[in-house]
C-alpha cells in the first residue's frame, strides 16, 4: 500500500469516526464496529471480476455495498504493476506502470425469467461460515500484472472494517492490449529530399493525453538505417487538416546519405503499458519484394518510399497532353526530362490523349537501374508525369500502349497542369464510351477533376492514389455506377488511397466496386458510403449532393478473405453531420479467419468524431446485433453522437433458443463520449414475440459481454436518453467511472442543436455550453486536441468538442 493511500486512509477513518486531526479529545477506535472478514481474494480468469471470500458474515444485499468508485478514496481499490515504457532523453525506455483500479459494483446473478425485474446479488454461501461475493472492476487485470494487492476502507461492506495490502491471487488469462496504429500518409511516394513519416496511434492505457510513451521511426536503403524518435503528439499540416498524430521528418541526405531507390520505413510504437508493436515484427527490415510488401493491408506493413535526390530515377519523364491540338501518333519526342521541355513541344506534336502519352513513354524505353536490392527494369514509366492541359481530356484513344510498359516501383502520375491557377477545376479528365486499357500497375491522379460515367474509366491500375482531386459524374451520367477502375483486387492487399479529394455528385462511391479497397481516406469530402481501413479528418456532405438521400457514411472494408483490412481500423477527427442513415457499419471476419471463438470485431478505433443525425431511425452504430461476435480490444474515445442511439457491445443471437451461441466482449475502451442514448442488451433483453422455453424471451446465458455491461474500461460517458421514450430499457449495470445514464430525458445543452432532437436542420454547433452536463468529466484520453484543434485536458467535457466558452 502506498504512503499516499495510507495517509488518505487514516484521514478518511478519522473523518468517518467523527474525529478531526485537531481534536483535543481522546481518539476513538479507528475502525467502526466489526472487523474485516476477508480471508482471500482473487482475480477471475476473465480479468475484470474480483472474487472475495469472507468468513463470519451474513448474507448481503446490494445496499450493503458502498464501494464509492468515483470518490477520491474508493472503498475497494486494487494495486498492480505491469511492464511497459516510460520516457527518458527523448526516447521510450523500458519501465513499469503502477496501476490503481477501483472496484465498482457487486455483480448480480443472471436474470431469473420468473422475476426479471428483481436482481439477485451474486453472493454464494460456501459453507463453513464462508461467503463469496463477485465484484466488477473498473479496468482489467492482465495475466502479466504482478504484485496485485487490495485495500478496503471501512464499510465497503456494511459493518466491515478497513484493511490494506491484502494479497490477491491473479488468475487472469487476459493478454494485455497492443497499440493500435496505421500510417496516415501515402504509400509509394516519390520524394527528392526530406519527407515525413506519420502514424495515428491509440492505446487502451494513455497517459496525460498521450497514447504512447514514444514512437521510433526508421528509414533504410537496405544498408544504412536512419533512426528518429518522437515522444509527443504533433500537428501534421501536410494536407491542411492539422491532423494530430506522431510524425518525424526524415532527411535522407544528412550524415551517411541514403541511396536512391526504394526505401523501407518502419515504425515501433511503445505504449505506457504492454509490449511494443512494430511494422517489422521479424526485426529484419527485409527488402524482399518491397514494392509488393508495401501493398499489404495489415497495420504491420512498412511504408515504402521512392527516393530520387537527383531527379534521374523517377522524375525525368514528362509528357504534355493537349487534347485540343495534339496528335494520336505517338513519338518518343513527346517525352522530355522537364515539364518546361514537354510544354515546349509544338502543340500539333503533343500527345492528344493519355494513352498516346503512354505509348510515347514506351517508345522512350527508359531503363530503371537496379538499386537497394531491386533488379533493373526496361520500359519503365515509374514517376512519369502525364500533364493535362486545361480543358477536357477524354480518357479514350485508338492507341493501346504496349503491355511491356510498366511501373515497377513508383506510380506514374496523371495531373492537371501545375502552371494553371486551379488545375483541379480547369483540367478535366472525362470518361468515354469505352473502358481504357491503360498500362502500369501503379497510378496516381493529382490536381485534376475526374468525371465518371458511361464506361469504367480504366482497367489496369491495381494501386491507385488520388491527391487533391475532384471526382464527380459527368453531365448526364451523374447516377451512373461506372467505376474509376475495373482492375481485380487481390486479397490481403489494398488498392486505393485518397487524400484531399472531393467525391460527390456521382453514382458510385470511392469504395463501391469490389476492386476498390481504400487503405486510407484523409481530409476528403464524400456523400456515399465509403469503406476504408483508415479515415481521418474527413467530412460527410450528402446535403451538398442532389444525387443521394439517406446514405450510410463509413464502414470497414468487406473483402471476405482479408482480415487485416477489417482490424486495426481507425476513424478519427471526422465531421459526420447531416446524416440520415447509419454512420458506422462494419463487416466482421469469420471466426475461422480471425482465429477467435466467434466472428471478430477487433482493434477498431473510433475517436474524436462528430456525428449528427437529422432524420431516420437507424442506430448510429450497432455492434452485436443479429448474431454472436467476439468484440475485443476496441477503442471508442472522445466522440459526440447526437440525433440517434448507439448500440454497443451486446449479444443478440438471431434465435431465442437457449442453444444460441453467446458472443463475448473484452477490453473495449469506451471513454469520454457524449450520447443521446447508448443502448446495450444482454440477458435482460426481452424480445417481443420470442417465447422460447416458456420464459418470454429472456436469455439468462447471454453473459459473454458482461464486461461491457458492467462498465469495465468505461469512463466519463454521458447518456442523455434522448433517442427513445423508454430510457429505462437496455441499460448498463454500471456505466463506468464519472459516467451518467440519465433516468429522465436530459438536454446536453449544445450551442446550436440541429440534430433530430433539435431543429433537424443539420450543421449544428455541438460545443457544450456553460451549463452543459457534459462539462468536467474527462481525466485522460488518446488525443490532446478536440475536433477543432482546441487543447483537451483534465476537466474537459466529454464528447468531440471543447466547451463554447
Amino acid at each position: 500500500m502506498s504512503l499516499v493511500r495510507l495517509l488518505a486512509l487514516s484521514s478518511s477513518l478519522l473523518a468517518l469516526s467523527g474525529w478531526a486531526l485537531n481534536s483535543t479529545g481522546p481518539a476513538p477506535d479507528p475502525d467502526p464496529p466489526g472487523v474485516n472478514s476477508i480471508i482471500s481474494a482473487e482475480i477471475e480468469p476473465n480479468g475484470w471480476v474480483l472474487s472475495v471470500t469472507l468468513a463470519g458474515v451474513g448474507s448481503g444485499t446490494f445496499s450493503d455495498y458502498a464501494l464509492a468508485p468515483d470518490n477520491p478514496l474508493p472503498r475497494v481499490l486494487l494495486y498492480s504493476t505491469h511492464g511497459g515504457f516510460s520516457q527518458s532523453g527523448g526516447e521510450a525506455v523500458s519501465g513499469s506502470r503502477f496501476r490503481e483500479i477501483p472496484a465498482t459494483a457487486p455483480l448480480r446473478l443472471p436474470v431469473n425469467p420468473a422475476s426479471p425485474n428483481t436482481p439477485v446479488i451474486d453472493e454464494v454461501d460456501l459453507g463453513g461460515g464462508q461467503r463469496r461475493v463477485r465484484i466488477a472492476l473498473a479496468n482489467v487485470i492482465y495475466a502479466t500484472d504482478t504484485a496485485v494487492t487490495l485495500d478496503v476502507l471501512s464499510d465497503w461492506r456494511n459493518g466491515e472494517g478497513s484493511e490494506g495490502d491484502i494479497a490477491v491471487t491473479n488468475n487472469s488469462t487476459v493478454v494485455a492490449p497492443i497499440p493500435i496504429f496505421r500510417w496516415s500518409d501515402l504509400q509509394f511516394r516519390n520524394v527528392q529530399g526530406q519527407f515525413r513519416l506519420s502514424v495515428v496511434v491509440a492505446s487502451h492505457h494513455p497517459l496525460n493525453f498521450q497514447p504512447a510513451a514514444g514512437v521510433k521511426f526508421t528509414a533504410t536503403d537496405g544498408t544504412t538505417v536512419k533512426t528518429y524518435w518522437t515522444t509527443a503528439l504533433r500537428t501534421d499540416t501536410s494536407y491542411g487538416d492539422n491532423l494530430r498524430c506522431y510524425y518525424v521528418d526524415v532527411d535522407p541526405a544528412t550524415a551517411t546519405a541514403l541511396t536512391a531507390g526504394l526505401l523501407r520505413c518502419d515504425v515501433e510504437v511503445y505504449p505506457w503499458l504492454g509490449n511494443m508493436r512494430s511494422t517489422d515484427p521479424a526485426g529484419t527490415k527485409s527488402f524482399t519484394d518491397l514494392r509488393t510488401v508495401g501493398r499489404n493491408s495489415s497495420a504491420e506493413t512498412p511504408m515504402v518510399i521512392g527516393y530520387d535526390p537527383t531527379g534521374e530515377r523517377y522524375n525525368n519523364q514528362f509528357v504534355y497532353v493537349d487534347a485540343a491540338n495534339g496528335t494520336d501518333t505517338a513519338s518518343a519526342a513527346m517525352v522530355a526530362t522537364t515539364l518546361a521541355g514537354a510544354k515546349a513541344v509544338a502543340p500539333a506534336a503533343r500527345a492528344a490523349s493519355i494513352l498516346v502519352a503512354q505509348t510515347a513513354l514506351y517508345l522512350a524505353n527508359k531503363t530503371l537501374p537496379a538499386a537497394n536490392g531491386g533488379s533493373s527494369a526496361t520500359r519503365a514509366m515509374d514517376g512519369a508525369r502525364i500533364v493535362l492541359a486545361p480543358g477536357v481530356t477524354t480518357y479514350a484513344s485508338a492507341t493501346v500502349p504496349n503491355a511491356a510498359l510498366q511501373t515497377w516501383e513508383m506510380p506514374y502520375i496523371i495531373e492537371g497542369d501545375p502552371d494553371d491557377a486551379d488545375p483541379a477545376t480547369n483540367c478535366i479528365l472525362r470518361s468515354g464510351s469505352l473502358t481504357v486499357v491503360a498500362r502500369g500497375f501503379r497510378c496516381m491522379w493529382r490536381n485534376v477533376a475526374i468525371e465518371l460515367g458511361q464506361a469504367t474509366l480504366q482497367g489496369a491500375a491495381g494501386v491507385m492514389s488520388l491527391l487533391n482531386c475532384v471526382v464527380r459524374g459527368k453531365a448526364g451520367f451523374e447516377t451512373s455506377t461506372s467505376s474509376i477502375s475495373s482492375a481485380a483486387h487481390t486479397g490481403g492487399t489494398w488498392s486505393m488511397q485518397v487524400i484531399n479529394t472531393r467525391w460527390t455528385n456521382c453514382g458510385i462511391s470511392m469504395s463501391a466496386a469490389t476492386q476498390l479497397r481504400p487503405i486510407l481516406v484523409r481530409h476528403c469530402e464524400f456523400s456515399r458510403l465509403t469503406r476504408s481501413a483508415v479515415m481521418l479528418t474527413s467530412r460527410f456532405v450528402e446535403h451538398e449532393d442532389a444525387t443521394v438521400t439517406g446514405q450510410s457514411v463509413t464502414g470497414q472494408n468487406d473483402v471476405t478473405s482479408d482480415v487485416a483490412i477489417r482490424e486495426d481500423c481507425i476513424y478519427a477527427y471526422n465531421d459526420f453531420r447531416h446524416c440520415r442513415a447509419r454512420v458506422f457499419q462494419f463487416s466482421f471476419p469469420s471466426a475461422a479467419q480471425a482465429g477467435t471463438t466467434f466472428a471478430s470485431f477487433r482493434r477498431v478505433v473510433i475517436m474524436a468524431n462528430l456525428v449528427e443525425v437529422i432524420a431516420g431511425s437507424n442506430p448510429i452504430l450497432a455492434i452485436g446485433e443479429g448474431g454472436a461476435t467476439s468484440m475485443h480490444y476496441n477503442i471508442f474515445d472522445n466522440n459526440t453522437l447526437t440525433g440517434e442511439r448507439g448500440n454497443f457491445w451486446y449479444n443478440d443471437p438471431a434465435t431465442c433458443s437457449d442453444t444460441a451461441q453467446n458472443g463475448d466482449a473484452l477490453c473495449n475502451r469506451q471513454v469520454n463520449n457524449a450520447y443521446d442514448r447508448n443502448a446495450t442488451k444482454h440477458d435482460l433483453f426481452l424480445e417481443s414475440g420470442c417465447s422460447a422455453n416458456g420464459f418470454n424471451g429472456y436469455r439468462p446465458w447471454l453473459l459473454g459481454s458482461w464486461s461491457a455491461y458492467c462498465g469495465v474500461m468505461h469512463e466519463a460517458n454521458w447518456d442523455g436518453g434522448r433517442a427513445a421514450s423508454d430510457i429505462g430499457a437496455f441499460r448498463y449495470w454500471f456505466r463506468g467511472l464519472r459516467s451518467v445514464q440519465t433516468t429522465v430525458v436530459t438536454d446536453p445543452l449544445y450551442t446550436d442543436d440541429r440534430s433530430k432532437y433539435g431543429t433537424a436542420a443539420g450543421g449544428g454547433d455541438y460545443r457544450p455550453t456553460a451549463s452543459s452536463p457534459l462539462l468536467g468529466r474527462m481525466r485522460d484520453g488518446n488525443t490532446d486536441r478536440d475536433l477543432l484543434g482546441n487543447v483537451r485536458g483534465v476537466g474537459s467535457p466529454c464528447g468531440a468538442l471543447e466547451a463554447a466558452a
